[in-house]
């Protein structure tokens, strides 16, 4: 299993000339702009985490027998001539496997004008090992808001906080590999992806 992205694109710190609405990128915590991929696809934005997530392998010692990792990223939405941000869909996918005797937490909290929402935490509880083929080996956070306040061309603020969490009682036979970006098992890309939602400014 390997973890981390190998998809090849231009990134924004090395292209930092975004043409879509989404402007001001910024990430902290385990999130960096070494390790952190922007892709635009019309007016519609990928993030690329190439290192947010937890490493326990089986036999190493890797982020030990507990760590919490935190990913946050701050962006600005400015909306096309004449038109409001009416909405944004966000996309949340990635994958864990574990050993049976530990586990493993994600949350997602995220700020977009109004609205301050925790979403309901995944958790994979000790007691059951969770494998690549089985289901509850990926997640998904899909989040889809509308928004209420509809002046024309107001540049809104949006921030996301991402916290991994990993417990194991040994270094010897128990393990948690978890990624927020991939599951490179199956070979399918996970990342966040922001779409936003334009209404048509009217006349005052």
């Amino acid at each position: 299993m390997r973890f981390g992205s190998t998809f090849l694109a231009l990134s924004f710190f090395a292209n930092p000339l975004l043409a879509g609405p989404f402007i001001d990128v910024d990430f902290g915590g385990t999130c960096t702009k070494n390790n952190s991929q922007v892709l635009e696809n019309g007016d519609a934005l990928s993030i690329l985490l190439d290192d947010f997530g937890v490493r326990m392998p089986a036999g190493q010692e890797g982020d030990g027998l507990e760590t919490r990792k935190t990913c946050w990223m701050r962006l600005k939405v400015k909306p096309p001539a004449g038109r409001y941000l009416a909405g944004l869909e966000q996309v949340y996918r990635g994958g864990l496997v574990k050993s049976a005797k530990a586990s493993a937490r994600v949350v997602l909290r995220y700020n977009l004008a109004q609205i301050d929402q925790e979403r309901e935490a995944r958790n994979w509880p000790a007691g059951k090992e969770v494998r690549p083929e089985d289901p509850k080996s990926e997640f998904e956070y899909t989040v889809d808001d509308n928004l209420g306040d509809a002046r024309c061309g107001k540049t809104v603020n949006y921030a996301v906080h991402l916290v991994f969490v990993g417990r194991r009682p040994n270094f010897n036979n128990e393990f948690v590999l978890g990624s927020l970006d991939t599951v490179d098992v199956q070979l399918k890309k996970r990342r966040i992806q922001l779409k936003p939602r334009w209404k048509v400014c009217r006349d005052r």
